[in-house]
Order: structure tokens, then C-alpha cells, then sequence
């Protein structure tokens, strides 16, 4: 995303970070005998990566179909 300069980078890294919290806190609980299970932790995921693909990355993916990159940019082969 920062090789093609994608403006919507901090938003993108941001829902991350939000997981990467939201994860610690799972870690927390299992810690302290809570109820946090292998199930919910698993069904959390899934979930959030369901609505992320279908939301964030798919913004990219739009972005990404109707700009051209920077000449200086790195892409995958097609």
C-alpha cells in the first residue's frame, strides 16, 4: 500500500491495530482463567477477516483498478 501511495493507508492500519488489541485482550482473559475460548477466539476471527476482505481490502482492490502506479513503484506479477 505504500509503494502505490494509497491514501487510504492509515485507515487500513488502523482496523489492524484494532485487532492486534482486540487479540491482546483474548490473550488477557485466557491468562486469567476467563472465558475466552479456542471456539470464540476462532469465531472473532473469522469473522473480522470475513468483514475485512469484504470491506477494507476491497477498497483497495477498487483503488488499486483505477490508478496507475507510481513509476517508481514495486508490483506483483500478474
Amino acid at each position: 500500500m505504500r509503494s502505490v501511495n494509497y491514501p487510504g493507508l492509515d485507515r487500513h492500519a488502523k482496523y489492524h491495530s484494532l485487532l492486534l488489541a482486540e487479540l491482546r485482550t483474548f490473550v488477557y482473559r485466557v491468562h486469567q482463567g476467563e472465558g475466552a475460548t479456542a471456539v470464540g477466539t476462532m469465531s472473532f476471527l473469522w469473522s473480522w477477516l470475513n468483514l475485512h476482505i469484504d470491506s477494507m481490502d476491497r477498497e483497495l482492490t477498487d483503488w488499486l483498478g483505477t490508478h496507475e502506479p507510481d513509476s517508481g513503484a514495486r508490483h506483483l506479477p500478474s
